[in-house]
């Protein structure tokens, strides 16, 4: 994500008028088709695990690629707790931590960390590699990181298969984080990364950088510091669904979708709608924002202009309530998404 800004912040370091561009272009792009694609698991250690009979083991590997020239030491470490000892589980992930948690049917919580650092010597990566933990005390697992520099990149890759149905908890600022599969409650806070739901069917409140979910039903809250992205897998929602951004909020569709929607963006040129539902919104003022309804199945609304300014507060929950009062709100179909 740091690349796709870096030419804006080049950008808007030259020219003011450049930046205003180049951003609106940015913000009013669909979402890209990777959105509706699973992800694989980043990391890999091995392909081997030692596991001891108290639940934990570990196994290390140094290798020294050619292509970088720096030496890579790497460490597995494993725990199994059973749901009974550990009914909810709280991942408290450190600097250069990164998080992947996958619902299952296993009555038991599978952690791995795959910790890797690199150097000029063997030495120093070894050094580096010393500060990426993994430690259980009760419910709560904690990721111990390192900031990564140039010289001594090091990265702790935290992989979760956990029981679908049970509670999860993610606090870290700088650590990316996935979750999958789970129709238990759900709740990542990582102010300064990227936080990916898929296929989520439970409650769910995720905060981060940029916020991506993909799904067809759950309570869903989302907030996202620079981008939001929201992929329906179904043409309805079955519960509901807020998310909102400082930057973007972007909306991909199948056709046909029967859901309700609101739209809230602080101008009417921040609403972009692409999709095939677009002629059927309706727009109204509302304490000075702008506000679009698409009332779904039932909707029997006309073209016949604006409403007059009213509380649309008043109005019936909708499935979906999207909200940027400083971007856009933009809406496509999946069918028309795009690789960037």
């Amino acid at each position: 994500m740091l690349f796709r800004w870096l030419p804006l912040i080049l950008l808007c370091s030259l020219s003011t008028t450049g930046c205003s561009s180049y951003r609106r272009g940015y913000e009013t792009q669909p979402a890209t088709v990777n959105l509706l694609e699973a992800r694989p698991d980043a990391v890999e250690c091995s392909e081997e695990r030692h596991t001891s009979p108290s639940g934990r083991g570990s196994r290390r590997i140094v290798v020294a690629p050619p292509e970088s020239g720096l030496y890579q030491s790497a460490r597995e470490e494993s725990m199994v707790v059973p749901i009974a000892e550990v009914p909810a589980l709280t991942i408290v992930a450190g600097p250069a931590a990164a998080v992947s948690i996958r619902g299952s049917d296993a009555r038991s919580w599978s952690l791995r960390l795959c910790a890797v650092a690199g150097a000029p010597t063997r030495a120093e990566a070894e050094d580096a590699l010393q500060y990426i933990r993994m430690n259980r005390l009760g419910g709560m697992v904690s990721v111990a990181g390192k900031e990564r520099a140039e010289q001594q990149p090091a990265l702790g890759w935290v992989s979760v298969e956990a029981p679908a149905e049970a509670p999860v908890v993610v606090n870290g600022s700088y650590a990316a984080v996935e979750v999958s599969e789970l129709s238990g409650p759900v709740r990542v806070a990582t102010t300064h990364a990227r936080v990916t739901l898929e296929r989520t069917t439970g409650n769910v409140d995720a905060a981060g950088a940029v916020v991506d979910f993909t799904g067809n039903r759950g309570q869903v809250r989302l907030s996202g510091m620079f981008e939001v992205n929201v992929g329906m897998t179904a043409n309805r929602f079955e519960g509901s669904l807020e998310a909102a951004s400082q930057r973007p909020v972007r909306l991909a569709l199948p056709r046909g979708f029967e859901s309700s929607i609101r739209v809230i963006v602080g101008r009417k040129k921040d609403f972009v709608c692409r999709a095939d539902i677009c002629s059927q919104f309706k727009h109204e003022r509302s304490y000075g924002l702008h506000v679009f309804t698409y009332a779904g199945e039932s909707s029997q609304i006309s073209d016949g202009g604006s409403a007059p300014e009213q509380d649309s507060a008043a109005s019936p929950r909708p499935a979906l309530l999207l909200r940027s009062e400083n971007s856009a709100v933009v809406i496509d179909n999946t069918d028309k998404l795009t690789i960037r």
